[in-house]
């Protein structure tokens, strides 16, 4: 039972950790590009507007 507990934490931990690490990674990204785009393109937006 406490093998099978650690085996869940450690699956919970890296699937999680995962995820966090993946979103924080890509609002990093869109935040440079977002900085890019307003220093190069004055008033063009990603999303169309």
């Amino acid at each position: 039972m406490y093998n099978f507990f650690g085996y869940f934490m450690a699956v919970y931990l890296i699937v999680f950790g995962t995820i966090l690490g993946w979103f924080i990674i890509q609002f990093r990204i869109e935040s440079r590009l977002l900085n890019k785009n307003k220093n190069s393109n004055e008033g063009v937006n990603l999303d169309g507007t």
